[in-house]
C-alpha cells in the first residue's frame, strides 16, 4: 500500500468509527431488579476482545475479566457485561488498551452502580510483536479497581476465582 492509501484508509476508518458512535453512542446494558438482594461477587471472565491500536492501526487482542458486587437494586445481565466489552473493543475501533479499560469500567460503574468493580484486561499487541522490538510473548495487563475491590481480601478472592 502506498502512503496515500494508508492516509485514505485511516481517514475512512476514522469516519466509520464516528458514524458508528453517532448511531450507537453508548452500549446497551440491561440491568435487572436485584429481587433477592444478592450481595456476593459476580465474575464474568475470559471475555474475548479484538480491536486496533490507536497509534499504529494494528491488532490488539486478548481477554477481559470483570468482577462486580451489585448494589441492592440493580443486577446487570451477564451477557450485557460482555456486550460492553464488545462495544468498546471491536474491530472498527482504534483505542489504547488503557482507554478501553477505563471506558468499560466507567460505563459499568455509571450504569449499574455496583458497590465494587474490577476490570482486568490482558492482551497481545501486534505493534509490539510485529514492529519495533518484535517481542512475541509480551502481554500487556491493565486494571481498574473501584469500591469494595480496594479491600485486599476482596481483590485476592477475585484473582483466585479468575485463576490469575
Amino acid at each position: 500500500m502506498t502512503l496515500i492509501d494508508e492516509k485514505n484508509k485511516a481517514k475512512y476508518l476514522k469516519e466509520r468509527r464516528q458514524a458508528i458512535k453517532e448511531e450507537y453512542p453508548y452500549p446497551k446494558m440491561i440491568c435487572f431488579e436485584n429481587k433477592t438482594k444478592y450481595d456476593g461477587m459476580v465474575i464474568v471472565r475470559n471475555i474475548d476482545f479484538s480491536t486496533k491500536c490507536e497509534h499504529h492501526l494494528v491488532h490488539i487482542g486478548g481477554v477481559c475479566h470483570i468482577g462486580y458486587i451489585p448494589n441492592k437494586k440493580l443486577l446487570p445481565g451477564l451477557s450485557q457485561v460482555a456486550r460492553v466489552v464488545e462495544y468498546f473493543c471491536n474491530p472498527t475501533t482504534e483505542i489504547t488498551q488503557e482507554e478501553a479499560n477505563q471506558n468499560i469500567a466507567e460505563f459499568i460503574q455509571k450504569t449499574a452502580e455496583p458497590l465494587g468493580l474490577i476490570v482486568i484486561m490482558k492482551a497481545k499487541h501486534d505493534c509490539i510483536s510485529s514492529r519495533g522490538v518484535k517481542q512475541r510473548n509480551v502481554d500487556a495487563i491493565t486494571s481498574i479497581i473501584k469500591g469494595k475491590f480496594n479491600n485486599i481480601d476482596t481483590r485476592e478472592e477475585f484473582l483466585k476465582l479468575v485463576q490469575w
